[in-house]
């Protein structure tokens, strides 16, 4: 889609209620932009607790997994608000055909992903998204990922990675020590190189 190295990159909803996350997140673009310059990184966020909240309700009084998940693609425009709100500087593309426009030059583009789950995803070629609880934002970037033909995905996490990444297999042992959700290894041959980072540490002054 773009001539530029085009980003992935999630960012976790547990990393939402960190009180420097402006500051750490502001800092750690800066210096991909300036060790990448001719890159663009496109953000998504996590739900984070307010997911977990969902889950919750869904566990007591049954929503449907289709009703749920939407939902929880909803709180993902949600979160991505916040982000922007946070950090004003960042464009936000409400549509999968602003950010491809945006794709053009390098720079950085936060994308609320509601459309583009709903009316992107589906048209795509590979492996389709179901409308269940396997699904999280994990999977939604790595679909992002494949429909950009990203050189990357990044997954910003709350913790280190429990399994090192030579590991066979390695997104599927990630996936049932619970670091990334159950559908992200049905992605694996379809993803760009995949990166997860533990944000807490990283983002460190």
């Amino acid at each position: 889609m773009s001539s530029v190295h085009v980003s992935v990159v999630k960012v976790g909803g547990s990393l939402l209620t960190l009180a420097d996350l402006p500051q750490r997140l502001r800092r750690w673009l800066s210096e991909q932009s300036t060790s990448y310059p001719e890159s663009h990184i496109v953000l998504i966020t996590g739900g984070g607790k307010w997911v977990d909240a969902i889950r919750a309700i869904d566990e007591h009084n049954s929503l449907g997994d289709e009703r749920a998940h939407w939902i929880c693609v909803a709180l993902m425009d949600v979160t991505a608000g916040l982000v922007g709100a946070m950090l004003p500087e960042l464009v936000v593309a409400e549509t999968f055909g602003e950010l491809g426009h945006r794709l053009a030059e390098p720079g950085v583009t936060l994308l609320c992903p509601g459309e583009f789950v709903a009316h992107e995803e589906p048209t795509l070629a590979g492996t389709r998204l179901p409308e269940d609880w396997s699904v999280t934002s994990d999977a939604i970037a790595g679909r992002l990922a494949i429909a950009l033909a990203a050189e990357e995905l990044v997954l910003l996490k709350s913790a280190r990675p429990p399994v090192s990444s030579d590991t066979v297999d390695w997104l599927a042992q990630l996936a049932t020590a619970g670091y990334v959700d159950r559908f992200l290894p049905k992605l694996a041959s379809e993803l760009p190189a995949v990166k997860c980072i533990d944000f807490h540490s990283i983002g460190e002054a």
